[in-house]
């Protein structure tokens, strides 16, 4: 199963310069994991857990795009357009960490 994601450039910068598309490979069998499987594995948004990257996402929806951002402890991990509003509106303030 593939995810395709966007990454800020630079990573983790605000106010970033662009968005840079890729893709992360996870097992065939992903698709078919529980939510809460899903989430460890980190392929629902870390910051809420709400929205699960591999049903949830929708073009029609920028809340729920993947945004690939460093965490608390600085390791890459994903996060929604609703947790990271300034990736989805350049006017927007960045969401209180």
């Amino acid at each position: 199963m593939r995810l395709a994601y966007y990454r800020p450039t630079p990573v983790g910068a605000w106010p970033f310069e662009g968005m840079e598309v890729h893709v992360k490979d996870f097992p065939a069998e992903a698709e078919h994991w529980s939510r809460g499987r899903a989430r460890q594995a980190g392929m629902a948004c870390a910051a809420c857990g709400e929205v699960d990257f591999r049903r949830d996402r929708s073009e029609d929806k920028p809340e729920t795009l993947p945004f690939e951002v460093p965490g608390p402890d600085g390791e890459l991990r994903f996060e929604c357009g609703g947790c990271r509003p300034e990736f989805i509106d350049q006017d927007a303030v960045p969401a209180q960490r």
